[in-house]
Formats: C-alpha cells, structure tokens, sequence
C-alpha cells in the first residue's frame, strides 16, 4: 500500500502488497497459488547476522528457524521481500 500523506509519502511510487492478496492475483492471473515464502524472513532482525552465518553451529540454527517460519503467514510480512510460487492449471 502507497504511503499517501505526511513525510513517508515521498517514499516510493510503487505498490506494496499485503502478502494475504497476492494468491487472489494469481488467480485472477489463471495460476494456482502453490505457497509463499518470506525470502530473507526474520534473520535480518538477527544481530550482525554475517557473524551468525559465518559459524557453522549458529548457521544452521539460524537456518533451521528461518525454515521453519518461512510460510507461516503471520510473519510473512516480517520479510523484506516475498516469493509467490504457483503453476498454471
């Protein structure tokens, strides 16, 4: 959703979507949603996550959480980006 009033409004031009309307895009589209995935998902919020991806230990528990809530759709939005995969019929 475009920012339409006060300093945020010079931000961008383009469309954000909420991820819950996407799958109805899709369709509209002719395509069947098949899933969604946060794409960076929460480990942004992770501190000096170059250090965390860098130790084996703490990558894979990183990774094995971004996993595990990379769908959940409650925290789809917490991603910077979103990725819709779907197939046409």
């Amino acid at each position: 959703m475009r920012p339409t009033g006060g300093p945020k409004s010079l931000f961008t031009t383009a469309y954000f979507h909420e991820p819950a309307d996407v799958p109805a895009e899709f369709a509209d589209a002719g395509l069947t949603s098949r899933g969604q995935y946060g794409v960076e998902g929460a480990a942004w919020l992770v501190g000096d996550i170059s250090a965390s991806l860098d130790d084996p230990a703490r990558r894979e528990l990183v990774l094995r959480a971004l996993r595990r809530t990379e769908s959940v759709p409650s925290l789809l939005g917490v991603s910077g980006h979103l990725l819709t995969a779907g197939r046409r019929p």
